[in-house]
């Protein structure tokens, strides 16, 4: 019997297209609005294939939830981040 690796997580390559997925998706919103959201213009600003696209989102509402769990995710990630200290002000 093969024992089966744990999975680590997304592959760096899906990491990085999940990214400018989510980047562009919420650029494009901000540019034209939700109702006239397009998917060719989000998949074209994130460089990758419609393809691509619909095979991670089948539409987009899925796509902006997408792209706002990505965005609450990478928050909460850079807001666990332990902050440097500062040093006190001088007496």
């Amino acid at each position: 019997m093969t024992a089966v690796a744990p999975s680590r997580g997304p592959a760096p390559a899906d990491a990085r297209v999940a990214g400018a997925l989510a980047e562009a998706t919420l650029a494009e919103i901000a540019r034209v609005g939700l109702a006239r959201l397009s998917v060719d213009a989000v998949a074209q600003a994130a460089g990758v294939s419609r393809a691509t696209l619909y095979r991670r989102c089948p539409g987009k509402p899925a796509l902006v939830g997408a792209a706002l769990d990505h965005e609450v995710i990478d928050s909460s990630t850079r807001a666990a981040r332990p902050r440097p200290r500062r040093a006190p002000p001088p007496a």
